[in-house]
């Protein structure tokens, strides 16, 4: 396909090398977080986060609580600076941008400051506005993505997230090299299982083409930390294909938003073949029974048809979105590509000039 972006494909093919390249350079890449966690005995991380860094923090939440042995918070930078920031010496707040020009989380670094709380800022841009802001300015590997709805950006700040927790929990003493060395063999297997999607995409969306091409309105489905995966999945669709897409954990989403389905709903479900896969084949067969626009990532083999994704290796729940998010990544792009939606609508740009997210610093490809 020939991109009117530059491109969100090329982005989603250079994951799997960048990475690799992060998981085999991991102790160095996290020994700055590292440091500053181990510095004092936390007892609490808040993750301060916007948009798809949220998301991805949600994607690494539950790896980072079992191996930081404490609580991790996900917490947006709007909602912290005006009504949630009454952390003390003992919670270990981190400011995540990718871009390092979000305005708000900008904001949260500077509130950091002024209630005595170091001001640590996590970016994929370390020569940003976080730069000048942070105390301490820590770079996740993410290499380049100068595009606004991004992907490479997402898998890679999930993966440090999750290697920095290993390897705080490596530099406690909580586990030993071999403990580390087998995570991230498991991490490069859910790399192998993202690389093989993109490979056998093509022919999964010439089978679902029709249906795919004819979205209008989407619930996206997961549970645990692929709930992440679902709220990026939301964010990634409206982006790109600019339709009414809506995240919800599984059981969520039969708490009112079922009420408003008709058979021209279509749904997203991320299964990573846990506990809940079989709360998740339930939740499945029962949108196939008002729907049949339903598309689902799945190596459970009761679960069969042209709409069913699989991979090849099994890897433990914690660590899935490092391959489900390219399922939702690849729908969203090919979708885009094959529509022709890249492109805003004319009044974005007087909603853009009177509210922004970004910094005048802020600099990537123009959709508009």
């Amino acid at each position: 396909m020939d991109s009117n972006a530059p491109s969100m494909l090329k982005y989603i093919m250079e994951t799997p090398a960048q990475v690799r390249c992060n998981i085999k350079n991991a102790e160095s890449l996290t020994a700055k977080m590292v440091s500053l966690f181990t510095a004092r005995p936390y007892k609490s991380v808040w993750l301060v986060a916007c948009g798809s860094s949220c998301n991805a923090a949600h994607c690494a939440r539950y790896y980072m609580r079992e191996y930081l042995g404490v609580e991790v918070k996900v917490i947006t930078p709007f909602t912290f600076n005006h009504y949630e920031h009454d952390m003390g010496k003992d919670d270990f707040v981190v400011c995540i941008s990718q871009s390092g020009c979000s305005t708000n989380t900008i904001e949260s670094l500077r509130l950091c400051k002024k209630l005595g709380v170091p001001a640590i800022g996590l970016t994929g841009n370390v020569h940003s506005d976080f730069e000048r802001e942070a105390d301490d300015v820590v770079d996740y590997g993410l290499g380049e993505e100068k595009l606004d709805f991004v992907s490479k950006g997402v898998v890679t700040l999930t993966v440090f997230l999750m290697l920095f927790a290993l390897y705080a929990a490596r530099a406690q003493d909580r586990i030993n090299d071999e403990q580390v060395e087998a995570e991230k063999a498991q991490m490069l297997l859910g790399i192998d299982n993202y690389e093989e999607q993109i490979r056998n995409f093509p022919a999964y969306f010439e089978a679902n083409k029709q249906k795919l091409l004819s979205m209008e309105r989407v619930y996206v489905i997961g549970a645990g930390a692929n709930y992440g995966t679902a709220l990026e999945g939301a964010v990634k669709i409206g982006e790109t294909v600019h339709i009414v897409a809506v995240g919800y954990e599984v059981d969520e989403a039969i708490h009112g938003p079922q009420i408003q389905l008709t058979p021209n709903y279509n749904f997203i479900f991320i299964d990573p073949g846990d506990e809940t896969a079989p709360r998740i084949q339930q939740s499945y067969k029962a949108a196939r029974a008002m729907t049949d626009r339903v598309f689902i990532l799945s190596n459970n083999h009761e679960i069969t048809g042209k709409e069913v994704m699989r991979v090849t290796h099994a890897i433990k729940e914690k660590l899935t979105p490092l391959y489900t998010l390219a399922f939702i990544q690849l729908i969203s792009y090919y979708v885009a590509e094959t529509n022709s939606t890249w492109k805003q609508h004319p009044l974005m740009k007087d909603y853009k000039e009177i509210l922004s997210g970004k910094s005048a610093t802020y600099q990537a490809y123009d959709c508009t």
